[in-house]
């Protein structure tokens, strides 16, 4: 045998048997990676979803949700992946918002290789020697509004803005852009399932004697289910189209919080709104659907969404009257059961103006006047 014919012999063997002894070793430590991973995903969920004493595993249209929930078996938060690529290497980060996806509840890096003491800076800055975590701590109970926004050498101070590092702005840009497209994709998976619009038929002998309530100037109406999301669409004598109901719903401090909203045909405008479920605190929360301490108009919270214009969305004021288009005065000790009313309109108008909008013409077969 020639020399070369051996070398190949034992550089075969030693490859064997190095596959060997790798695929034995594997097979022990594959098992303990997945079980550290599992756990390093649980204990990322309990700091992305905090309240959440378990959670539950959805998928849907092939994207993972984690669900929180609270002791009493409530949804208080849904976190998922997001991912993308960074200055120089790929980002993955979990994301935990709020039920109605209005706000961040929190956020927390599962991978990245950014510049070292630059890019880093996205996960840990150890120059800020009193908050090492400034950077990612920004983004806790974050709202989002119409979506996150950074700025450069200077403090945020409008809806959903953060502030970029110094020397490291492409990989900030890089969290916001990842986190942006993540959220808005997720939202409209998400709400596919859980929108709040399909009832069980008890439900919908409810809505169906509240429909003409919300929806002024309505003597018939028509159901339509454009994307699995269930639309009432009002008409007047004359057969004209007049308005759309639909049901919104999310969670209160301490209850799942469920409406009927009626609004113009461009979805624009609030027309009137009937609480359908709650069970906030009796005396203060409650008080989202009626005051009885306020003798003149125990509706008084409710009627505020009365005609209301929300085209740029509804935002909560505390201790004032409204004066700006879109503005509702909170309920005074119970501003976490008024904020939760409006986060759950705002977000389930604007997905259900997007998801009406792309089919109105052929819903309404005319155009809207």
């Amino acid at each position: 045998m020639n020399k070369s014919a051996k070398m190949v012999i034992v550089l075969t063997a030693t490859a064997i048997l190095s596959g060997g002894v790798l695929a034995y070793f594997d097979l022990f430590t594959s098992p303990i990676i997945a079980a550290y991973q599992r756990n390093e995903l649980k204990n990322a969920i309990s700091v992305v979803l905090p309240g959440s004493v378990s959670y539950g595993e959805k998928v849907i249209n092939d994207t993972q949700f984690y669900l929180g929930k609270n002791k009493n078996g409530d949804l208080v938060g849904v976190a998922f992946l997001a991912e993308g690529n960074g200055f120089q290497s790929k980002i993955k980060i979990l994301v935990g918002m709020n039920p109605e996806f209005t706000k961040i509840q929190n956020l927390k890096i599962l991978q990245q290789a950014e510049t070292p003491g630059l890019g880093t800076k996205i996960e840990d800055d150890p120059t800020n020697k009193s908050n090492k975590f400034w950077f990612l701590n920004q983004f806790k109970n974050l709202k989002i509004g119409t979506g996150i926004t950074y700025i450069k050498n200077k403090k945020p101070s409008k809806e959903g803005e953060i502030q970029a590092i110094t020397g490291a702005t492409i990989s900030s840009e890089s969290i916001v852009d990842i986190l942006n497209d993540a959220i808005n994709r997720s939202r409209k998976v998400f709400f596919t399932e859980f929108s709040g619009n399909c009832v069980n038929k008890d439900q919908k002998g409810e809505i169906e004697n509240e429909i003409y309530k919300v929806l002024p100037g309505t003597v018939s109406c028509e159901e339509e289910i454009i994307n699995d999301t269930r639309f009432y669409i009002g008409k007047n004598e004359k057969g004209d189209f007049v308005g759309v109901a639909f049901v919104a719903e999310g969670y209160g401090f301490q209850s799942k919080i469920k409406m009927l909203v009626g609004m113009d045909p461009k979805l624009t405008k609030i027309l009137s709104i009937k609480m359908l479920q709650q069970a906030e605190t009796p005396g203060i929360g409650t008080k989202i659907e009626d005051d009885s301490t306020n003798i003149g108009d125990r509706f008084w919270f409710i009627n505020q969404f009365n005609n209301l214009e929300v085209g740029s969305g509804i935002t909560c004021i505390v201790n004032q009257k409204p004066s700006k288009v879109g503005e509702i005065q909170a309920i005074t000790c119970a501003t976490i059961s008024s904020e939760s009313v409006v986060d759950i309109l705002n977000s389930t108008v604007k997905t259900n103006r997007e998801i009406f909008l792309s089919k109105a013409d052929s819903v309404r077969n005319r155009e809207v006047k």
